[in-house]
């Protein structure tokens, strides 16, 4: 997260997230991934938890997507 100023003059936040997205089953107690995703996602706002909760979303649609769901939404 990082601090900002817009060409207009404004202060703004900036987020980026990496997200790893497994599938898996449970067999015996542990988790065995089958695929794994790696994405990442950035967004600026305004305020802090608008680019943090953007920079999540984008993350996760884009990790999603890899796996065939989430295209409508990404």
């Amino acid at each position: 997260m990082k601090e900002i100023t817009r060409s207009n003059g404004r202060q703004a936040f900036e987020a980026i997230c990496d997200i790893t997205m497994e599938l898996g089953e449970w067999i015996d107690g542990q988790f065995v991934v089958f695929a794994e995703s790696l994405a990442d996602g950035g967004h600026v706002a305004s305020s802090e938890a608008d680019a943090r909760k953007g920079a999540y979303t984008n993350a996760f649609k884009k990790a999603a997507a890899f796996f065939g769901c989430g295209k409508q939404a990404y």
